[in-house]
């Protein structure tokens, strides 16, 4: 007796080509969405980062490009004379940083090594940012106490 019939084959067979071209879309949408919000944050990032005087961007560069992640190439954030840029998902968020009101660093593990978690609220402002190497988070307080700008470990 057997059970796989020239008619039951033939229909796991259409099925398995709906399941894989369905997949198949999935994963296109998938990477054409990933490829879009890549290129959109590199140009927004590209624009704040040609936009600093050369020491910042000499000081920036000397803290973020020995680093061997995707910190050396995609920045979270930029500091820029009084705001900070924030840079999510494709989006620039700009943060005038004399509204700023506090600034809290939570330490945290990520892939088995510290990360910082940085919430920075104001008037009618919160923003979640994660910092992971050290040395970035000695830059980001750096900064921040540079500015006058109180924040808690």
């Amino acid at each position: 007796m057997t059970y796989l019939t020239q008619k039951n084959y033939d229909r796991r067979m259409r099925d398995a080509y709906i399941l894989g071209g369905i997949f198949f879309i999935i994963i296109s949408i998938s990477i054409a969405l990933f490829h879009f919000l890549s290129k959109k944050s590199i140009k927004h990032q590209s624009q704040v980062i040609h936009s600093l005087i050369p020491e910042e961007y000499e000081k920036f560069a000397g803290v973020f490009k020995p680093l061997k992640n995707t910190y050396k190439d995609f920045f979270p954030f930029v500091f820029d004379n009084s705001y900070l840029y924030v840079f999510k998902m494709g989006r620039t968020i700009q943060i005038d940083l004399n509204k700023v009101t506090t600034v809290k660093v939570v330490k945290g593990i990520r892939h088995s090594w510290p990360s910082y978690n940085v919430s920075i609220s104001g008037d009618q402002l919160y923003v979640f940012i994660m910092v992971a190497p050290p040395s970035v988070l000695e830059y980001f307080t750096a900064e921040l106490d540079k500015r006058s700008i109180a924040y808690e470990l």
